[in-house]
């Protein structure tokens, strides 16, 4: 993993291609960045992250693309997107005009475009993701944006935990909030030094959203933290949960993160049992009705 810069005179990049990689279709975009499926020299399947310089959002989103870097080079784990280099090509002036990461290429599809899981299949998931975070937190640092969009499920069964750009060292507090607003968790939003119990709340929210099509209530930074969830149990609104599930899942929302679960690895173990009992007693139940 590496990271070079490049002026527009050392790089003739022709029709189809960016600084170097031949693009083979557009896969998605943001605000700021356009994501691509593309082929390095070596005929090697990568994604690229591309962002061309405009404003400050493009100089911000940079930024995040050079943290996604930075901490990928401390995690190793089969569960977190691998990163493989940023790449920036400077303009005629001296002055960053695009930059790209290049990442691995993963075939699959986040599980917000996944309707009708069973509760089975996503309890199964989770506990991928749980061991994910884990390693995340044993490295010292969290990923602050976990939600649907950023938890891809490949052809295999396989999860992916993807988008490092949020990424900080636990005990960090943020000058601005930052995150997801419906799956950040209440010290997010006051800008609180965070810890693995803010990446608990946001699997909590995104696992209840999977389950039941319903976002947890957001809780405004200048409101007083109310003893419990404003959540309804997940359970009452999907009968086919069962309350193990239920509770857990209520208990990761807790908008006081000292009633959370204390770490991953307490809660990987018990959901992946979970998930397969599951599987094998509703093997075709819908997740969400």
């Amino acid at each position: 993993m590496h990271q070079t810069i490049q002026s527009a005179a050392q790089i003739h990049a022709q029709p189809g291609s960016i600084l170097g990689y031949t693009i083979q279709a557009r896969i998605g975009h943001s605000a700021s960045a356009e994501l691509y499926s593309a082929f390095d020299t070596d005929g090697q399947r990568v994604a690229i992250k591309h962002v061309q310089f405009r404003d400050a959002r493009s100089t911000r989103m940079v930024a995040q693309l050079q943290n996604e870097l930075e901490f990928s080079r401390v995690i190793s784990h089969p569960g977190v997107r691998r990163v493989q280099s940023l790449e920036m090509e400077l303009n005629a002036q001296g002055e960053l005009a695009e930059a790209a990461l290049v990442m691995e290429f993963i075939d699959g599809a986040p599980i917000r475009r996944l309707p009708g899981l069973s509760i089975g299949q996503s309890l199964a998931w989770f506990g991928q993701v749980a061991y994910a975070l884990a390693a995340m937190h044993r490295c010292r640092f969290i990923h602050c944006d976990v939600k649907p969009g950023n938890i891809l499920a490949m052809r295999d069964d396989r999860i992916k935990l993807i988008d490092l750009g949020q990424s900080c060292p636990i005990g960090h507090r943020k000058a601005h909030a930052s995150g997801t607003r419906d799956f950040m968790a209440p010290e997010q939003t006051r800008r609180m030094p965070l810890s693995p119990k803010t990446d608990i709340y946001g699997f909590g929210a995104t696992l209840y959203w999977l389950l039941t099509g319903e976002l947890v209530p957001a809780i405004a930074p200048e409101e007083a933290l109310p003893m419990c969830s404003r959540a309804i149990p997940p359970m009452e609104i999907n009968p086919r949960i069962s309350r193990p599930v239920s509770d857990l899942i209520m208990a990761c929302i807790q908008p006081d993160e000292r009633r959370r679960p204390e770490s991953f690895a307490q809660i990987a173990p018990r959901l992946e049992l979970i998930g397969m009992e599951t599987l094998r007693e509703q093997p075709a139940l819908a997740a969400a009705g």
